[in-house]
């Protein structure tokens, strides 16, 4: 259901198969964006120019010119507090977000950024949603994650790292201990209960739930990968689009697994709950499936970059401005 984007670069979506969807009081027609950057100087310029932007549940981050990190929309678990410093990629995830300081090192925050308390989803028709997800690891790090209830990431080493629900409980679906082991890896994402990694040969590897297909992969080589709640996709190095998981009319299925239109070449593509977007080459946006809030209805600008959500999608135009559409019931997609 989000997706990370790393430097104008693609989006790690997340999968929103727990809660129920919040209610939508009001959509957005992607009017909404930042303050335009051209004219700015100095400061002024670093606060409105962003380079990255990444959608979660409720809420969405962005890195500025500066390198700070901006959150905005639901933040009752402090998903939409990030910490002070510069940081070269961000990732909102379910309920909680991370990031990837200057340094290497990974920064989470919001749900599951305490001790995990072992209670993990419904228990006795109680959520709890402290699973550790926001409880990353030591070390340095090129590329993070941020799921459902687990999050992701490469080390700088090459090897993938996860940490969050794997306690056996409904949340854990093996997407944390069943990552797979060797050096290679150059990207990976994090969806709901499922996760992908991109090897360095363009191969893919998935883990986790594979009810809907979501973590069997099609052979590569691919260049960029998103999970989304019950689907995946991937860019192969040929540009063909490709994407896997849920398509059989069941309760989940809302065309997400479709294809591009005839004619477009995709520079990057982002994967949601229900959703899947793609950036042209021409900085035009395409998105299927559901529609509900409008959060596959972009507006008619050129983009550089975007990322969709549980029920929004935000994205950056070519003058690193920020757009965002779809429910706006916690302020998603009301960007600073």
């Amino acid at each position: 259901m989000a997706l990370s984007v790393l430097l104008i670069g693609a989006a790690c979506s997340q999968d929103v198969s727990g809660p129920p969807p919040e209610d939508d009081p009001g959509a957005d027609d992607g009017s909404s964006a930042s303050n335009d950057c051209e004219g700015a100087t100095g400061t002024a310029q670093d606060d409105r120019c962003f380079l990255s932007v990444s959608s979660g549940g409720a809420h969405a981050c962005a890195i500025a010119g500066s390198g700070s990190v901006l959150c905005w929309g639901d933040d009752a678990v402090g998903q939409s507090t990030p910490p002070p410093g510069s940081f070269t990629q961000v990732s909102a995830g379910l309920r909680h977000s991370c990031a990837i300081a200057e340094d290497g090192s990974l920064q989470c925050w919001g749900a599951g950024a305490g001790e995990a308390d072992g209670l993990c989803g419904f228990v006795d028709d109680i959520w709890y949603e402290d699973c550790g997800q926001a409880s990353p690891p030591s070390g340095t790090f090129i590329h993070v994650s941020a799921g459902g209830w687990h999050s992701c990431a490469v080390s700088s080493a090459g090897d993938v790292q996860c940490w969050g629900a794997d306690n056996g409980m409904e949340e854990d679906r093996g997407q944390v201990t069943g990552r797979p082991t060797g050096t290679g890896f150059v990207e990976v994402a994090a969806g709901w209960r499922h996760s992908c990694g991109l090897e360095a040969s363009g191969e893919v590897q998935c883990w986790g739930h594979d009810n809907y297909g979501q973590s069997s992969p099609p052979s590569g080589p691919f260049r960029q990968l998103s999970a989304g709640g019950w689907h995946t996709c991937g860019l192969q190095e040929d540009d063909a689009l490709r994407c896997w998981g849920v398509d059989n009319g069941a309760g989940e299925d809302w065309g997400q697994v479709g294809d591009i239109a005839a004619g477009v070449t995709a520079a990057q593509v982002t994967a949601s709950a229900w959703t899947t977007c793609v950036l042209g080459e021409e900085g035009d946006v395409q998105c299927w499936g559901a529609d509900w809030a409008g959060q596959s209805t972009p507006p008619a600008l050129e983009f550089v970059a975007v990322s969709a959500g549980h029920n929004h999608t935000c994205a950056i135009d070519s003058v690193k401005a920020l757009h965002c559409w779809g429910n706006d019931g916690s302020g998603q997609v009301t960007p600073p």
